[in-house]
């Protein structure tokens, strides 16, 4: 039993097929080219939330970040979605 012969691995027709429109553009071509990816933004630096200051109608019991609430009558700043909370549980008003 005879065997082909092997053809060498820089051969041509092994590694594009002929009718492959990719094997016939020059390597030079712009259009042939992978547009690089666009350099990365810098990440924004984080920004305070928004707050609103708010009258205390009820006294808390507990602590808010490590402090007790104001006592009622007393204001604080508290950022809008909780504080507009507070307001609809009739907890508090906003500051004038």
């Amino acid at each position: 039993m005879a065997r082909a012969a092997a053809k060498p691995a820089g051969d041509p027709a092994e590694q594009t097929p002929a009718g492959d429109p990719a094997a016939q553009t020059p390597a030079g071509d712009p259009a042939a080219q992978t547009p690089a990816a666009a350099p990365a933004a810098e990440p924004e630096p984080p920004t305070e939330p928004a707050t609103l200051d708010v009258v205390m109608l009820v006294s808390l019991s507990g602590l808010r970040d490590g402090e007790p609430w104001p006592a009622a009558g007393e204001s604080i700043a508290l950022p809008v979605d909780e504080a507009e909370g507070y307001i609809a549980n009739g907890y508090a008003k906003p500051a004038e």
